[in-house]
């Protein structure tokens, strides 16, 4: 039954299935988040403060959970929509936000894949799990073999890179889990590409990433203004940040997936500045509405677009 649903998974878009039991997280996982939020790592994003034991416990999001089914699907563009990178009227937006709302899309998958586990049980209960609900999904991936943990932080699959969206059904369906994606060295070895492309400094050794100084952070989840030394991070970041994900060998030789149900071409990669200055709420809702950009809200983002049009000039000097 595991491989049929794994296949089932696959043929519904899915680049990677995997399979877990619904055990609490390891005690270093525990602890490494626990010292996260205490350093105040976090920043504003006061929500991960919240429900802290469901994040390492699938069973307190599903009473009876006996499994957990890891599911990724990559979002690196087939073609990419280069733009002029010294055009300092556009700012760049993030891979995974060219896409349409990527919850909807793998939540209707993960709908799908949970009819199928009824017709081998029809009193089987399920938890569906896209990004929005208290869960540590890269230790579960992991656990359940769909790839390591890189000193980006990132969940890397070895031949998809780490440009992958996570999604996970919790179910009470017992599955035999798979084995945990372990090897005998670092995966990354002694590269550290990433750590030195960050443009907040946002990573250290250990695996540790300090949201408050990542350009992600900066120009998404941070509500109040930023202040001037954040603002030279951004350079050319409109949304989101993907640089220590690019310059990561695994991704450089990673595949790319076509799937012609989920297109990147909802958002141009590189927006306009000048537009955005000039929107109406109407108009961030025409263009932006059903995407991730909309979690931004349109007063963010013209602060954003604000800031890469004033720091033109340190850009030209290299930024």
């Amino acid at each position: 039954m595991k491989e049929f649903i794994r296949q089932k998974a696959l043929e519904l878009g899915f680049d990677l299935a995997g399979f877990t039991d619904a055990k609490p997280i390891g005690h270093k996982d525990a602890a490494a988040l626990e010292n996260w939020l205490h350093d105040g790592c976090h920043g504003e994003m006061g929500y991960l403060e919240r429900n802290v034991e469901k994040r390492l416990s699938p069973a307190e999001l599903l009473s009876g959970a006996a499994t957990v089914i890891c599911l990724a699907k990559s979002y690196k563009p087939e073609v990419q929509q280069f733009s002029n990178e010294q055009d300092h009227l556009r700012g760049r937006v993030s891979n995974y936000a060219i896409y349409a709302d990527y919850h909807k899309y793998l939540k209707n998958k993960l709908f799908q894949l949970a009819d199928v586990i009824k017709t081998a049980d029809e009193r089987a209960r399920f938890k569906f799990c896209v990004d929005s609900v208290p869960l540590l999904e890269r230790a579960l991936a992991l656990r359940a073999g769909l790839g390591f943990i890189g000193k980006n932080t990132m969940l890397i699959n070895p031949e998809l890179g780490s440009q992958l969206f996570l999604a996970e059904i919790i179910t009470d369906f017992e599955i035999e889990p798979d084995k945990p994606f372990v090897t005998d060295r670092d995966p990354c070895g002694d590269c550290d590409k990433c750590i030195r492309a960050c443009p907040g400094g946002a990573l250290s050794a250990g695996r540790r990433l300090d949201a408050r100084k990542c350009v992600s952070y900066l120009t998404i989840e941070k509500r109040s203004a930023m202040t001037r030394g954040e603002a030279a991070k951004i350079c050319n970041s409109f949304f989101g940040c993907d640089k220590c994900v690019e310059i990561c060998p695994y991704e450089q030789r990673a595949k790319t997936k076509c799937d012609p149900e989920f297109t990147p071409d909802r958002v141009a990669r590189y927006i306009n500045l000048d537009e955005i200055m000039k929107y109406s709420e109407h108009d961030f809702n025409v263009s932006f509405s059903g995407t991730a950009l909309e979690r931004a809200g349109l007063s963010k983002l013209k602060e954003t677009a604000g800031i890469i049009k004033e720091f033109k000039d340190a850009k030209e000097g290299g930024c």
